[in-house]
């Protein structure tokens, strides 16, 4: 029997440990060069996602938007703490509010896990939608389990044409898994 501890790895509310592996993974495959996370609360997986973007080669930005001042300052702290990074920031926002001001096909990376609630999450996928640039990925937490956002990702893939999965991975909590859209690549 495999029993999972919390070993100061992993807080509760936080994206398990193997799924900040994955998207780190995801990141690098992807090349990005710019990268939001929506919702970073205590800053765990926005730490491990800004580690995998130091190598990259090119020039790059790292936005985290946070809806409380509070878990803001907990981000920071936690980006901060291998050293300041001038590509990484932290904006006190409401996701809906601050996702149309970015500019058109500029996002390469998106990790969403801030408000689970099926409606945000439509409305966060919807306008993300033209922000992304040929081939960006859309990544969302807990699609599976008591959220249930599975169908929110199909559901917006569906109507847009853009290719979808849904990965249902260990949980820890009540809810976890990776739901993720792409949209197409620029064909030459």
């Amino acid at each position: 029997l495999l029993r999972i501890t919390n070993d100061g790895t992993f807080q509760h509310g936080s994206a398990e440990p193997w799924i900040a592996n994955i998207l780190a993974q995801l990141l690098i495959g992807n090349a990005t060069r710019t990268a939001i996370e929506v919702g970073g609360f205590q800053g765990r997986t926005s730490a491990v996602l800004l580690k995998a973007m130091q190598p990259l080669p090119w020039p790059k930005s790292f936005t985290v938007c946070e809806l409380e001042q509070e878990r803001a300052d907990m981000v920071q702290a936690a980006l901060d703490a291998n050293g300041k990074c001038s590509y990484a920031k932290v904006v006190v926002a409401n996701s809906l509010d601050w996702i149309p001001t970015l500019p058109a096909e500029s996002v390469d990376f998106v990790w969403l896990d801030g408000c689970h609630e099926k409606n945000h999450v439509y409305f966060e996928l919807t306008r993300l939608l033209p922000k992304m640039a040929p081939g960006g990925l859309i990544c969302g937490h807990d699609v599976f389990g008591t959220c249930d956002l599975n169908q929110v990702f199909g559901l917006v893939a569906s109507q847009v044409g853009w290719r979808s999965m849904s990965l249902d991975l260990p949980r820890i909590g009540p809810a976890g898994g990776i739901g993720i859209l792409q949209r197409p690549r620029k064909r030459h």
